[in-house]
């Protein structure tokens, strides 16, 4: 592992230098060939400037530093993806679905895995069991279920996302959000479009932490201008 993480580093660092040799190559190559040019070359440059259209004579090894640096610290893990932790694990799970507003919950079971892949910088979910859903009579059904989720911290938007992904679906279901202290947990919103009724909608996560070896996840849909309801609540337990 360590050979590994060592040869990623030194290629990592072959292509940082790559990428500001080639910059510097284009800044090179654009000097000495307006230099070569006619008079009148220069004068079509000059008309050039005046429009904006000039990124090539402005790339300076200071620009193109500050690039590399960007780049660079867009890759950093810091203690925003240490929280992912927290999710990894063998998980048994209970799930309340509300078909409707203040009516009676379905409840199954489940089970779940959480593992962190690329050296951390996401948490990979995978979710099975059985669920209980109308058919097209309105009847309730048994039918199994399968579901994926990757979820990490983006160092340049600057929140958390996460996407879904089951076998009940065609879409894949996007979320971002923040680290709440006061819920102490994961506090995620999405904007999509209902497939039930085709309108746009907003629904919000709250992934919260009871103790070490307890989380509840909680999916609201909003009805109204700060009003939401409870449509799913994922109550996850594991063994120490």
């Amino acid at each position: 592992m360590f050979q590994k993480q060592s040869l990623r580093a030194v290629a990592l660092r072959g292509l940082v230098v790559l990428c500001a040799l080639t910059a510097a190559v284009l800044i090179g190559t654009t000097a000495v060939s307006s230099w070569a040019q006619p008079d009148h070359n220069h004068d079509h440059a000059d008309h050039m400037h005046e429009h904006g259209d000039h990124k090539h004579a402005e790339m300076s090894p200071e620009h193109n530093a500050d690039m590399m640096k960007n780049w660079e610290e867009s890759m950093k893990l810091n203690e925003h993806h240490n929280r992912l932790k927290m999710f990894v694990g063998e998980w048994e799970v209970v799930t309340k679905h509300w078909m409707q507003p203040g009516g009676e919950p379905n409840i199954s079971k489940a089970e779940s895995e959480c593992d962190l892949v690329f050296n951390g910088r996401y948490v990979r979910q995978t979710f099975e069991g059985v669920i209980e859903m109308p058919d097209a009579s309105g009847k309730m059904v048994k039918q199994n279920f399968k579901g994926e989720s990757m979820m990490g911290y983006d160092n340049v938007k600057k929140q958390y996302v996460s996407t879904w992904i089951d076998s009940m679906s065609t879409g894949i279901w996007m979320e971002h959000g923040q680290w709440d202290d006061k819920e102490n947990g994961f506090v995620l919103y999405s904007d999509f479009v209902d497939p039930m009724t085709r309108q746009p909608s907003r629904a919000k996560s709250v992934h919260k932490f009871m103790g070490k070896d307890k989380m509840v996840s909680e999916m609201y849909k909003q009805a109204g201008p700060g009003q939401w309801y409870k449509e799913l609540e994922l109550t996850y337990t594991r063994d120490d």
